[in-house]
């Protein structure tokens, strides 16, 4: 399986891979809060991340993360740890 794209780390992240990135706060393009989905589809010009409206172009706004990270981040229990 090839790796479709790189996080910011130099990663190599596959779809099925769970990344943490930043979601636009305006309609200016500004980058803000930030989600954990999971990588469901590769575009021309980026991936597709499930539960995000637009695809991600740019490796140094994602993070790969493990499965056990994005349950945690998803069910709000991440300060259990």
């Amino acid at each position: 399986m090839e790796a479709v794209i790189q996080d910011k780390f130099g990663k190599d992240v596959y779809i099925g891979d769970y990344v943490l990135t930043p979601l636009r706060s305006n309609s200016m393009g500004d980058w803000g809060a930030v989600t954990v989905g999971k990588v469901i589809d590769k575009t021309g010009s980026g991936v597709k991340i499930e539960g995000i409206d637009t695809r991600v172009k740019t490796p140094n706004r994602i993070t790969l993360v493990s499965e056990r990270f994005a349950h945690l981040w998803k069910t709000n229990s991440l300060h259990e740890v």
